[in-house]
């Protein structure tokens, strides 16, 4: 039997969506205010009291001309928080050091887990890197992309290098892949599947003191096509 492809819903939904649902919101709630006090007053002053409703209300044609007005607004405030999620996900969370814990700690998780470790206010995924893989990884790495893989960790960016969507983890195939334009990644963030010109932009990670540490201050682009240190083949049907 064939099992229909399971994806992670853990990146969908972060502080940052939040932030932009609360600025729209507010921004939204602040026009429609105005915008129904404005039209409430204007509709008074120049309706016959013959017209006016009960108590010196609105009429039906001032109650539906502000219902209007209400999905516009209410419309417009979707608009902005959509467009406040994207700008602030295709940019990154950079300049920030995020301490995650113990490594020990993470690395078991990361084996019981059937998804990578995700961060909703830095932004970005951290996967555990294969040990065995360390030869290969060192003809393709170098710096502190190297010296975090060395300390068993890669640290990526949720925001897919074609068109900065938020990519997600795909439990059925164990990629990263973009919900966007389909552009596929495997678990160490190195490009499968364009349209995607390279894989996942990097942060750098390693251990001080027995804890995981991310610096989101350095941020470098993902390997080019071609890389492939890890041979991961798809566990499963792709989600997208």
């Amino acid at each position: 039997m064939r099992l229909a492809p399971a994806v992670s819903t853990t990146p969908l939904v972060t502080s940052w969506d939040l932030l932009g649902v609360g600025v729209a919101t507010g921004v939204g709630a602040l026009l429609l205010a105005v915008v129904g006090a404005r039209a409430w007053w204007t509709a008074r002053r120049r309706q016959p009291a013959s017209e006016r409703g009960p108590a010196g209300g609105i009429g039906r044609r001032q109650l539906l001309e502000q219902a209007v007005i209400a999905v516009f607004v209410a419309a417009l405030a979707g608009l902005v928080s959509a467009a406040t999620d994207y700008l602030v996900t295709a940019s990154g969370r950079r300049g920030h050091r995020y301490r995650l814990g113990s490594a020990e700690a993470l690395l078991e998780h990361l084996r019981r887990s059937p998804d990578p470790y995700y961060d909703p206010v830095g932004g970005f995924y951290v996967v555990a890197y294969p040990a065995g893989d360390l030869p290969r990884a060192r003809l393709a790495y170098h710096g502190r992309e190297l010296a975090g893989m060395e300390d068993g960790f890669v640290a990526l960016d949720a925001a897919c290098p074609h068109g900065g969507c938020r990519v997600v983890f795909c439990r059925s195939s164990r990629f990263f892949e973009c919900p966007c334009d389909g552009s596929r990644f495997d678990a160490a963030g190195e490009l499968r599947r364009g349209p995607a010109q390279r894989g996942l932009y990097r942060y750098a990670v390693g251990v001080e003191g027995g804890r995981v540490v991310v610096d989101t201050g350095w941020r470098v682009p993902g390997p080019p096509p071609g890389t492939d240190t890890t041979g991961q083949p798809p566990a499963g049907p792709h989600c997208y």
